[in-house]
């Protein structure tokens, strides 16, 4: 088209087998590069400097252990959970797990003493605010003497 470059019959651009960090290390445009101050660091700031700590795994292997065990049970929570769900959307009973989770037959001890007291106070009686009578003949009788019967 323009003339006879034979860039695609020959000559190299540089390819990634001629490519160096050390060259990246010297050359004067070094700021150019993508990744020069982790892989071509130069000056006093990077001596001794870990510079790939943000790719290391913490931990080691005991820590991946424990990971993947987290993540097995998380896995085979939801799966009991989206077994659940599936079996109420479907009217089916539920799994006797699930009864166990929801059932709460303990009462803990502020809740055994309040239902077991025997003289519940006024304030704490749960009768929607009705008026309490004690029966036929409850009223006191009039005394001897008493102008307001």
């Amino acid at each position: 088209m323009y003339g006879k470059t034979g860039y695609r019959t020959g000559g190299t651009r540089g390819g990634h087998d001629q490519f160096k960090w050390d060259d990246v290390k010297e050359d004067a445009q070094r700021d150019h590069f993508l990744g020069h101050s982790v892989m071509a660091p130069v000056g006093r700031w990077a001596k001794g400097k870990d510079l790939t700590w943000y790719a290391k795994k913490k931990g080691g292997a005991a820590a991946a252990a424990s990971a993947a065990e987290i993540a097995a049970a998380e896995r085979a929570a939801v799966k009991r959970a989206e077994e659940s769900m599936m079996r109420q959307a479907m009217g089916l009973p539920p799994l006797p797990e699930d009864l166990a989770e929801t059932r709460s037959d303990k009462l803990d001890a502020g809740d055994r003493k309040r239902l077991l007291a025997r003289g519940v106070a006024e304030a704490e009686r749960d009768d929607g605010g009705a008026e309490r009578t004690a029966g036929i003949g409850a009223a006191p009788l009039p005394q001897f003497g008493d102008k307001s019967a």
